[in-house]
């Protein structure tokens, strides 16, 4: 015969129901108070909402390659070796930074109606003011309405730019993807010059090596001309040779290196590739007035509850008359003739 254990089951206790009523018995009491909050809060964040300007926006996504330097090949590096390509993460910062969003704002766009193209710096920041606080103004304006995600499967970026106008979405994006070009030849030019300038002078340097190193070797075979009976002469040419095959080996990979930098100077392929051209957008943007209106309610009816609350202690303490009550009441009329004093002399005069 088994022993069996019955869990027992308890009732909730009075004070538990208790509770759960008067939170009950609580929202209905001031349930007017709590639905008029709310919907207050949630007529005004939809009225703001709704007058807002209208946005659009436009997309792009694009893919970075890689950039191998020619002064790997410095050290002997394989041609197909892993380059040194900027992560997609690095060209996400990059749209928002000063080198890209500089030149942008100062570039002339065709804004609705206007006569003339105008620069986002006249667009978004007006006439007052410095130049540089204006362009700083600019910047930071372009810089919150352009948004980049990048996919963590392909490494593809993908860029959102919200504009006034469609055609002004897609043309600042069209103007970023191509000042990122441009900081790529730029930077890229830069890195090659470098390196081409470094290679040239290090062929010098190595050329005059290689020239002793031959004139060593050539010293001593002169000098020996018979040198197959004596093992010290033999190991002697055996290093001059190796130290000679060693130096032009080095020749010929800083000559290539160095051919492979003027290269880079004067080429032109893009290390950005662009997979969807940015296109004006055909609707506006969703002003999502329902979640907003949904928000503002919710909101609205928590800081309801929080007065409604604070009203309902107040008068239960100040039925009990206790002795904390009567103090806050005491502090609560000295402060108030503390802060209309001034006012009062004021008006006696």
């Amino acid at each position: 015969m088994h022993n069996s254990y019955v869990v027992p089951v308890t009732e909730p206790s009075p004070e538990e129901r208790v509770s759960f009523l008067g939170l009950v018995n609580f929202l209905f009491r001031n349930l007017v108070l709590l639905v008029l909050v709310g919907a207050a809060f949630a007529l005004i964040l939809v009225a703001r909402r709704a007058t807002s300007p209208v946005s659009y926006t436009a997309f792009t996504t694009f893919s970075t390659g890689q950039e191998e330097s020619p002064g790997k090949l410095l050290l002997g590096l394989s041609l197909g070796g892993g380059g040194s390509a900027r992560s997609p993460q690095f060209y996400a910062d990059l749209v928002k930074s000063s080198a890209i969003l500089g030149p942008l704002v100062e570039s002339k766009f065709q804004v609705g109606r206007r006569p003339e193209p105008v620069t986002l710096i006249d667009l978004y920041a007006g006439n007052k003011g410095s130049a540089q606080a204006l362009k700083e103004a600019a910047m930071g304006t372009v810089a919150g309405r352009v948004q980049t995600k990048i996919s963590p499967l392909t490494s593809v970026i993908t860029m959102r730019v919200t504009a006034s106008e469609p055609k002004l979405a897609s043309d600042i994006a069209r103007r970023l993807l191509a000042e990122i070009d441009l900081f790529n030849t730029r930077t890229r030019k830069a890195q090659s010059t470098a390196e081409r300038a470094f290679s040239e002078e290090r062929l010098l340097d190595i050329q005059r090596d290689v020239r002793m190193s031959e004139d060593r070797l050539r010293g001593f075979l002169e000098r020996n001309r018979e040198i197959s009976l004596s093992p010290s002469l033999v190991l002697e040419k055996e290093r001059l040779n190796t130290d000679v095959i060693a130096r032009r080996q080095l020749y010929t990979t800083v000559l290539i290196a160095y051919e492979r930098a003027k290269m880079e100077e004067v080429r032109e392929n893009p290390l950005v590739t662009i997979i969807s051209e940015p296109m004006p957008p055909l609707q506006p943007d969703a002003k999502g007035i329902i979640r907003l209106a949904v928000l503002g309610f919710f909101a609205g009816f928590l800081l309801a509850m929080v007065i409604a609350l604070w009203k309902e202690y107040l008068q239960n303490i100040s039925r009990q008359s206790s002795p904390e009550f009567k103090e806050f009441s005491s502090l609560r009329e000295n402060a108030v003739k503390r802060v209309f004093r001034p006012f009062r002399s004021l008006r006696r005069s």
